[in-house]
C-alpha cells in the first residue's frame, strides 16, 4: 500500500496534526522545529515573505513527494488579543498582503503536484472578538480554497475539511 503524502504548512502557531506510520510528512514553517518535531518527517524552515524560498520548498516537495495527497494549513496559537493590533498598520500589512498573497501563490504553484483527489484542511483555533483580522484571514483563505476547488473540479477533486 502506498504511503499518503501529507504537506503541513504552518503559517502561524504549532504543529498539531496526529501523525501515523502510513504517511510521509513534509512540514513547512518559518520557525525552527524542536527535536521531537524533527522525527516527524522532513522539516523545512522558510521565510514566507520571500517567494524564492517558496519555490525552493516546491523543489523539495517535487523530489520527496511527487504528488500530494493532503495539505494541512495551520494557523493557530494566536496571542494577539489586544485591540491595539487592529490599528497596527505593519501587523495588518503583513497579515493581509504578505501572508495572504504568498500563501495563495504557494498553493497555486503546488497545483501540478496535487493527486487526482486531495484533501486540504484549515486548522485554526477559535479567535476572540479582538482578533477579527485573524478571523478575516481564515475566511479569505477558505474562500480562495473554495474557488480553487470549483476551478479545478473537472481535473482534480479537492475535499475541504
Amino acid at each position: 500500500m502506498k504511503k499518503k503524502n501529507i504537506l503541513a504548512i504552518i503559517v502561524e502557531g504549532r504543529f498539531v496534526i496526529d501523525i501515523n506510520d502510513e504517511s510521509n510528512y513534509i512540514i513547512i514553517s518559518s520557525k525552527e522545529p524542536d527535536e521531537e518535531q524533527m522525527e516527524i518527517g522532513q522539516w523545512l524552515q522558510i521565510n514566507y515573505n520571500n517567494p524564492e524560498e517558496i519555490l525552493k520548498a516546491l523543489e523539495l516537495i517535487k523530489i520527496d513527494f511527487g504528488k500530494i495527497d493532503e495539505i494541512n494549513i495551520i494557523y493557530n496559537n494566536q496571542k494577539l488579543n489586544m485591540i491595539s493590533y487592529q490599528f497596527d498598520y505593519e501587523f495588518l500589512k503583513n497579515l493581509y498582503l504578505n501572508q495572504t498573497a504568498n500563501l495563495i501563490y504557494f498553493l497555486s504553484v503546488l497545483i501540478p503536484f496535487f493527486e487526482k483527489e486531495i484533501s486540504i484542511k484549515m486548522i485554526h483555533g477559535d479567535f476572540s472578538y479582538y482578533q477579527i483580522h485573524n478571523k478575516n484571514w481564515v475566511i479569505v483563505i477558505t474562500n480562495f480554497l473554495r474557488a480553487l476547488r470549483k476551478d479545478l473540479e473537472s481535473k482534480i477533486s479537492i475535499n475541504l475539511d
